[in-house]
């Protein structure tokens, strides 16, 4: 650990601190601890675009302690390639159909109801009511080419993770909020007649639901 304590790094973390740690330490100290050394900063550094790659195996913006680990290529053995596929294609969505209108959907206090028709469209307005994908009900093909088999709870954390980047609260909780505890309890609970009467219209969104206690 840094004898100066984490709060040091973490001021610097992601950024160039050559002029601080020259300021702040002897020439000596990186030959003495050249075996901590893992690589060094190119002069040329481009900037990357929220939802562009900045590499084959990296996503995003590269915010330390921003995104989440595996967007930074870290060994992450709970994601493969479909979960890269569904992230690059949700972000292009938010970014395009829910970012721009956020603020007036806030303002009205409301989400357009053809919003969630648009969403389903997309293939994304099941994956947040957990796997397995309710194909019977949701028979659209699901965003970034996956398989109703193929989809998991990680699929699903990716969904709800990259539609909070809109900064709305109030939007991700019209949209999701009473999808996520509302229908779940009519599929796992509910008989075949009520889940032929619900499932269907709310996940195509042709209605809404919530959970009543």
């Amino acid at each position: 650990e840094h004898p100066g304590g984490k709060k040091v790094l973490l001021k610097v973390a992601g950024k160039d601190a050559t002029k601080e740690f020259k300021s702040l330490h002897s020439g000596g100290v990186l030959q003495k601890y050249a075996s901590l050394c893992i690589g060094e900063l190119n002069d040329n550094q481009s900037n990357t675009s929220s939802s562009g790659n900045s590499s084959d195996t990296t996503f995003g913006e590269m915010v330390p302690f921003g995104d989440p680990c595996w967007y930074h290529d870290w060994n992450v053995p709970y994601y493969n390639e479909s979960h890269r596929r569904l992230r690059k294609e949700i972000r292009a969505f938010v970014e395009e159909h829910i970012m721009p209108f956020c603020h007036e959907w806030d303002e009205a206090k409301s989400l357009p109801k053809d919003f969630f028709k648009k969403c389903a469209n997309a293939g994304l307005l099941a994956g947040v009511i957990g796997p397995p994908w309710p194909k019977e009900f949701a028979d659209y093909p699901i965003m970034g080419g996956l398989k109703p088999e193929e989809f998991d709870a990680f699929h699903e954390l990716i969904l709800t993770d990259e539609i909070c980047r809109c900064g709305s609260a109030g939007v991700l909780w019209g949209l999701y909020g009473g999808l996520s505890i509302g229908l779940p309890p009519v599929l796992h609970f509910g008989s075949d007649y009520l889940k032929a009467k619900v499932a269907r219209d709310c996940l195509w969104g042709d209605k809404v639901i919530c959970l009543a206690i």
